[in-house]
């Protein structure tokens, strides 16, 4: 019952389901990443180039495209998750501002935003904050790694 006894109206669109979770898709070339380690270098990338606070609160998802795993492409993905305006800001710094993402991306789709979470095989990384990324359980991630190296090198 809503307020004054009258029954409120139900949405039941995503009754039992997950909610719509807008999603920024950043496609790295793994290739041009060069080494084992580049999801480090995509985090890396990221934390240096788009400002702090346009990554607060962001939840973090990451993990090779699903074509990759499937031998079509060779795409490392992070996800980043947050309220659509933040993503497009961060889209649009990357674009504007990032040399090294546009030399590293993939030159086929760079950037991908997408109302809802997408069909990539990503796993959560954690949440950005100004002191660090959260995470679960406190194991370690390449985020959370990536943060402390930029942190203790003054560069975040």
């Amino acid at each position: 019952m809503g307020l004054f006894g009258k029954k409120k109206p139900q949405d039941d669109r995503y009754r039992g389901r997950p909610m719509p979770v807008p999603m920024l898709y950043l496609r790295f070339d793994i290739d041009k990443l060069k080494g084992a380690a580049y999801g480090a270098a995509s985090y890396r990338i990221l934390f240096s180039d788009v400002p702090k606070e346009l990554l607060w609160n962001c939840m973090l998802f990451m993990g090779d495209s699903a074509d990759t795993l499937r031998g079509r492409e060779n795409i490392n993905v992070i996800g980043v998750s947050a309220p659509v305006e933040q993503l497009k800001k961060i889209q649009a710094h990357l674009s504007k501002y990032s040399k090294e993402f546009q030399r590293v991306c993939d030159r086929s789709k760079p950037m991908q935003l997408i109302p809802i979470l997408g069909n990539e095989p990503l796993v959560l990384e954690g949440i950005f904050y100004y002191d660090g990324i959260k995470v679960q359980n406190n194991q370690q991630t390449w985020a959370q790694m990536v943060f402390s190296e930029l942190k203790k090198e003054g560069k975040l």
